[in-house]
């Protein structure tokens, strides 16, 4: 059996288990397996114009404009309502069935130094 998202991603797959190592009381006929479906780009995602202090020293820092038609009224902003676009990014990502994404928090000699 596999468990599907909108989007037609697998999100949870069951696999038949016959050994006890799998399954050790032998009362579960079937293992659970979990994935993870998600962006691994950019991982300088954080390097946003809405965040300040923000450096572009070689012209990297994101504005994600486009996604602020997926930012929902109520959702978290700061200063006044800066960071729209960015939480907008996160709804895209999160109405399309992705559940995970990384980016790096901490890139002083990556990316946009």
């Amino acid at each position: 059996m596999v468990s599907q998202s909108t989007y037609g991603i697998p999100t949870c797959v069951c696999l038949p288990c016959n050994t006890a190592m799998c399954c050790p009381s032998q009362k579960q006929s079937f293992v659970v397996v979990v994935l993870q479906a998600g962006a691994d780009s950019p991982e300088n995602f954080m390097v946003y114009d809405e965040f300040d202090g923000t450096t572009d020293k070689f012209g990297y820092r994101k504005s994600w404009t486009s996604h602020q038609q997926d930012y929902n009224p109520g959702d978290p902003t700061w200063n006044g309502g800066k960071g729209q676009e960015i939480i907008g990014a996160v709804n895209y990502l999160s109405s399309i069935g992705m559940n995970a994404f990384s980016f790096n928090t901490m890139n002083v000699r990556g990316d946009d130094r």
